[in-house]
């Protein structure tokens, strides 16, 4: 075999876990990972593991929690929607007054679920925001019904142009 590896490898360098390293195939330093979602076997380059792992596995990330097009999920989504995606009909009173999500549920469907099932989630009540001026974020959300939600507005106040 060709070429020198600058580094040990180990598994503490990747999300994934190194296999065995496969040294240096067709004039490239090759390794097999063992991906965390599927638990198969992927050869890439060391460097390009978590990319490549994430890339060749869309389809097994989306297995991860089985939730997608649940009522729950679709809040999420609708959350996220409202604050980042121009073209969404609610935009302007959203992400275009900088209402934003957290990072925390930004980044993770998972997260999210997770606060809203210990924080009174429930089928016929929808997020709200306590400051309406603030984000959603975990201190600033609870979970309420349409009546609590009619309480907890923005004034009104008509444009005089």
């Amino acid at each position: 075999m060709r070429g020198k590896v600058k580094k040990e490898l180990s598994q503490d360098d990747f999300d994934v876990i190194l296999v065995r390293d496969l040294g240096v195939v067709w004039g490239s330093h090759k390794a097999v990972f063992l991906c965390p979602i599927c638990n198969e076997e992927k050869v890439c380059r060391p460097p390009e593991a978590r990319k490549n792992i994430g890339v060749m596995h869309r389809a097994c990330a989306k297995l991860t929690h089985g939730e997608t097009g649940t009522k729950l999920y679709n809040v999420w989504s609708a959350m996220k929607s409202r604050c980042y995606n121009s073209s969404n009909e609610r935009y302007s009173s959203y992400g275009g007054r900088g209402i934003v999500v957290c990072d925390e549920w930004k980044d993770s469907y998972v997260t999210f679920r997770d606060w809203s099932t210990a924080n009174g989630y429930a089928l016929g009540l929808s997020i709200d925001r306590i400051n309406n001026n603030g984000n959603y974020a975990i201190g600033n959300c609870r979970w309420a019904t349409d009546s609590e939600q009619q309480l907890n507005k923005r004034p009104f106040t008509r444009s005089t142009k």
